[in-house]
């Protein structure tokens, strides 16, 4: 394998030309993200009783805490949603807890391996394979949780269920295309990851993942641009077998946006890889 010297000081020329490399390297890529995946859920749930459970731990705590304030009266909604509570709500921690592990995926993965950057010249997108495999197999995991969920409560399973999972999918790339654009960022500067989990759990909170979708008025009219409503919303209803209804068009505007800004953050995560690398070996 040949010797790659990273500095502070690579030209536009050469950036060009691993731009170009990409697309040459992603078979190596996946390889070696595939290994690294397999190592990393391995020794994620390694001398853990409770296994894979852990997974879908956090949300279903925090679904339960939603819906024992709601049962109390603490927390009163405006609009009743379609189905039971707990139903809606299940359903939307666990939509909420994927698209935040695909942005602390694309975000950890790096950090995990700062030294094996600095040291071992390697296709650096099989950090984003491994990223990517991790919240596949979580998908997973949650999807079954989701699929016992729906038959414990007696929700028919129809036609519209089939097509959550598309909104699995752009639930995951509009993650991994916000965590590849904080990417340099986060390997600069540890604020970022450590401040990450706070700023999540306030914008669950500004999206309808534990109430239906407001009418907002006034100043809260801005929370109608949040990229992530339309996509979980939709995903929500299509796994609740109902139509889809308004936010369908967002759903496919938010999807396109998010996938066009998907193939910029891999260049720019390709490109920034030079002085990251510099800065990590200096």
């Amino acid at each position: 394998m040949k010797e790659t010297i990273y500095t502070a000081h690579a030209t536009a020329r050469q950036s060009v030309r691993e731009f170009f490399q990409i697309a040459a390297d992603l078979p190596q890529a996946f390889r070696l993200g595939y290994r690294l995946a397999r190592r990393n859920v391995a020794a994620q749930y390694r001398q853990s009783v409770l296994g894979l459970f852990w997974t879908v731990l956090p949300p279903l705590a925090n679904a339960l805490v939603w819906i024992f304030l709601h049962t109390q009266q603490v927390v009163r909604l405006e609009e009743a949603p379609a189905v039971s509570y707990p139903v809606f709500v299940f359903t939307g921690t666990l939509l909420w807890q994927l698209f935040s592990r695909a942005i602390q995926a694309v975000l950890n993965s790096p950090q995990s391996n700062r030294m094996l950057l600095a040291k071992i010249n390697f296709p650096r997108e099989a950090l984003l394979f491994s990223a990517l495999l991790e919240v596949l197999f979580n998908a997973i995991i949650t999807g079954l949780i989701i699929i016992i969920v729906l038959l414990l409560y007696g929700v028919p399973l129809g036609v519209h269920t089939l097509l959550t999972l598309f909104g699995i999918v752009g639930i995951i790339l509009l993650g991994m295309a916000i965590g590849l654009w904080l990417f340099p960022l986060s390997m600069l500067y540890r604020d970022v990851a450590l401040g990450l989990p706070i700023i999540l759990q306030f914008a669950m909170y500004l999206t309808p993942v534990v109430y239906p979708t407001p009418t907002y008025t006034g100043w809260a009219k801005i929370l109608q641009y949040n990229p992530i409503s339309p996509v979980l919303e939709t995903t929500r209803n299509w796994m609740l077998n109902m139509p889809a209804g308004s936010p369908y068009l967002s759903f496919v505007l938010v999807l396109s946006i998010s996938s066009f800004l998907l193939l910029i953050g891999i260049v720019l995560y390709r490109l920034s890889m030079t002085i990251i690398i510099e800065r990590i070996g200096s």
